[in-house]
């Protein structure tokens, strides 16, 4: 008898442990990037695309990412604090989620948000921001990083890859630069 109690006591903490266990994965990763505004493929411009930190994919309950994710060519990546990336949406192994940044100084307001889209392991990653995170351009004009890519063409291949997988919720909605 005692060994049916010991073994269903061991058998629940073994369930426990996995429903409440969130799985968590060390990214380091640096990606070749290029960002530019939609609509103006003269705006092209080649950066990098930084994350460090970890990624929780827990049995039950929504993945969650907590670190840094930092743009080289855009300073308030580097400066404000970004808050824990959500995934909202996942779909044929691409995660959906919000990426917002918080000012580091009172009164602690939201700097700038973006929806980023990325795979399993951050290979490949797309970011949906506006304009005006290059102090540029209207408010309405949207800004797209996307790595890897090492020109406007590459990006548009890999959104094109990162759409068909995901499907039409995705943005850019088209190929249209």
């Amino acid at each position: 008898m005692k060994k049916i109690v010991m073994l269903s006591i061991i058998t629940l903490l073994f369930i426990a442990l996995l429903i409440f266990y969130k799985f968590p994965k060390e990214i380091h990763v640096t990606r070749s990037a290029i960002q530019y505004v939609q609509g103006k493929p003269n705006s092209a411009r080649t950066t990098s695309v930084r994350i460090d930190g970890h990624m929780s994919r827990p049995l039950f309950g929504k993945d969650s990412f907590t670190g840094t994710v930092v743009i080289d060519s855009l300073p308030f990546t580097k400066q404000d604090t970004m808050l824990d990336m959500i995934v909202s949406e996942k779909k044929n192994d691409i995660d959906q989620a919000n990426l917002t940044y918080q000012s580091n100084q009172s009164p602690y307001m939201i700097s700038n948000q973006g929806l980023i889209w990325f795979d399993r392991d951050f290979e490949n990653i797309n970011i949906w921001g506006a304009a005006k995170w290059l102090h540029e351009g209207e408010s309405s004009e949207q800004l797209y990083i996307v790595a890897p890519a090492s020109n406007v063409n590459e990006a548009v291949q890999v959104q094109s890859q990162m759409r068909s997988s995901f499907g039409e919720d995705f943005v850019p909605k088209s190929q249209v630069q």
